[in-house]
């Protein structure tokens, strides 16, 4: 039986994770294992007429990094054959790996690359097995002011080797240099079964169509008509009272995207992922609140007894694919356990059956992020 990607998604269950999770080198010990002895895979066409082509005018140099098996966030979308980005930025630090330090040769390539006169490409596939290490890139080149490439996934195992079935994903960093270097790209990538597709670096890592959960229950809500607390002392916190539902942008830039999982009737899960290719922040992940819909518009499940609640001013880092995740059982217990504020936050009345809604508020640039999910109580 031919082994499918789908099914060996299916088959592995494989999570959620960064793509910068590191493997090993490959068989000789060198990660920059090019055709050319400097490694710089220099294209020999001769000029074109058409000056939209300038292939002739550049220089390319590849730099093949270890293969992964952990899932990268793109691969959400199963029909997914690649993903390509540029980094115009930072060329020290690339988010999709850990620690440059790490990888044989990666951090003295990287030191290499003039900012000004070089953008570096990065592409990934996916792959059946183990043995697919490599990824090849060739005919790099400049078409209608974007770079453009061929990438494809390579078996590099020997005739007698066994070879793992596990999804893999080998990638590649390709370093353009060229003036009048354009910030856009294009390479038709090939993956471990053959098939072949045009991706373009559009600045997502994932569309939130692919990411698993939802944003809000169908249908008309429910609204809890009595929503008051019979003690006195009890200070309701105050929360956002409008946010962005699902997804939320910097200016025309998507971002962040947050998706609520209900598995069971008590327990919920909610999960924000960075879904842009640059490193975003956010405050920490206590800025949260809990809201119930009433007759009166959204309130807020939890207070404290007149006690102030402040939090820390910091900045957190999200590489793309990187986020928050919080799942809590639906109990006063639950929804104020291993919270920073936990010995001072209660709930009152009662949570009962409603619809509620999941606030986030420390988007460092953007507006509150929400998902709804209904309680049967």
């Amino acid at each position: 039986m031919q082994v499918t990607r789908r099914k060996l998604l299916l088959a592995t269950g494989a999570t959620v994770s960064l793509a910068g999770c590191i493997g090993n080198s490959d068989d000789d010990g060198n990660d920059t294992t090019d055709d050319t002895p400097n490694g710089t895979d220099t294209p020999d066409d001769t000029p074109d007429d058409d000056p939209e082509n300038r292939t002739a005018e550049i220089a390319s140099d590849v730099f093949h990094l270890p293969p992964t098996s952990s899932r990268p966030l793109w691969a959400r979308d199963e029909s997914a054959t690649g993903f390509v980005t540029v980094l115009e930025d930072e060329y020290d630090e690339p988010w999709m790996v850990d620690d440059p330090r790490e990888i044989d040769g990666l951090r003295s390539w990287l030191d290499e690359s003039d900012p000004d006169a070089s953008s570096l490409v990065y592409v990934q596939t996916a792959a059946p097995n183990a043995c697919y290490r490599r990824l090849d890139v060739a005919e790099v080149g400049i078409e209608n002011d974007s770079i453009v490439a061929t990438a494809s996934a390579v078996d590099t195992s020997e005739d007698d080797e066994m070879c793992a079935t596990m999804l893999t994903y080998p990638s590649a960093l390709v370093r353009v240099t060229a003036d009048g270097l354009p910030t856009d790209a294009t390479v038709s990538v090939t993956d471990g079964w053959g098939e072949s597709a045009e991706i373009a670096a559009d600045g997502r890592y994932v569309d939130p169509k692919h990411l698993p959960g939802h944003v809000r229950p169908g249908g008309d809500p429910p609204r809890v008509a009595e929503f008051s607390c019979d003690d006195d002392g009890f200070e309701r916190l105050t929360g956002p009272e409008n946010a962005a539902i699902g997804e939320v942008h910097d200016d025309e830039e998507l971002t962040y995207a947050m998706r609520v999982q209900t598995p069971s009737g008590d327990e919920v899960q909610v999960t924000l992922w960075n879904v842009s290719t640059n490193t975003q922040h956010t405050g920490n992940r206590h800025k949260w609140t809990l809201q119930v819909l009433t007759t009166d518009g959204w309130q807020p499940v939890r207070g404290t007894d007149g006690r102030q609640v402040g939090y820390t001013d910091e900045a957190i880092e999200h590489r793309p694919g990187g986020g928050f995740e919080w799942t809590f059982e639906m109990t006063e217990e639950g929804v104020v356990s291993g919270h920073a504020h936990e010995e001072t936050l209660r709930v009152c009345p009662d949570l009962q059956a409603g619809r509620y809604r999941f606030v986030y508020d420390g988007i460092v640039s953007g507006e509150p992020l929400a998902v709804e999910f209904h309680y049967q109580g």
